[in-house]
């Protein structure tokens, strides 16, 4: 089943409005699929949601806050 995609930009582009696309086709336009899915929605698909890497975690220790007295005497 081809992956039915529709332009759904602002800009005035040679993709028209009402008209679906292949991603295929769009990518033998010379489209990456960062551009795809910025100008298209899918129609008869959803886009896989990226897999966010694991950060590593630094260890930090906190400093006690000083405390100032401002107390008159």
């Amino acid at each position: 089943m081809d992956k039915l995609l529709q332009y759904s930009h602002p800009a005035v582009s040679k993709y028209k409005l009402t008209k679906y696309y292949t991603l295929e086709e769009l990518q033998k336009d010379g489209l990456s699929l960062d551009q795809i899915r910025l100008l298209f929605k899918p129609l008869n698909f959803e886009w896989e949601k990226p897999k966010a890497e694991p950060k590593p975690v630094k260890e930090e220790v906190a400093e006690e806050p000083k405390r100032i007295n401002k107390s008159k005497k």
